[in-house]
């Protein structure tokens, strides 16, 4: 029990807002939610982290065919429990839960965003996240 909370404990605080970087000067892809960023590769809680919309963000940029990728393929936008909302420029994919505000275990995992493009183009950019 007591190695369970420890493990949680730390996911949480890899999931720790990030700041002085937000967005980065460099024009790289970023993650924010309710104003706050995320490194690449942060931990979500899906019950807890996602009540609100988790944002991939690449600025000076005009979406394409963005996509988020989850760990059983390319997320349809349109089905649940995961929803998505395109913004063309700066390209940006929100990625929230519709109606359970949870996954179901096997889709448990690592999620990217490819942006402004879709995964399979070489010259996307790509940030990954931890969702659980």
């Amino acid at each position: 029990m007591a190695g369970g909370l420890a493990a949680t404990a730390l996911l949480i605080l890899a999931a720790q807002a990030i700041s002085g970087n937000c967005p980065p000067s460099s024009g790289n892809i970023y993650l924010t939610q309710n104003g706050n960023c995320f490194s690449n590769g942060s931990y979500f809680l899906d019950n807890m982290s996602l009540d609100q919309p988790l944002s991939c963000i690449l600025p000076d940029s005009t979406l394409n065919d963005g996509e988020w990728f989850t760990p059983t393929g390319p997320n349809d936008c349109s089905a649940n429990p995961i929803r998505c909302i395109e913004q063309s420029s700066p390209a940006n994919l929100s990625l929230y839960f519709l109606q359970y505000n949870y996954l179901p275990p096997a889709d448990d995992g690592w999620f990217r965003c490819c942006l402004p493009d879709n995964c399979s183009n070489p010259s996307t950019k790509v940030i990954f996240a931890y969702i659980y």
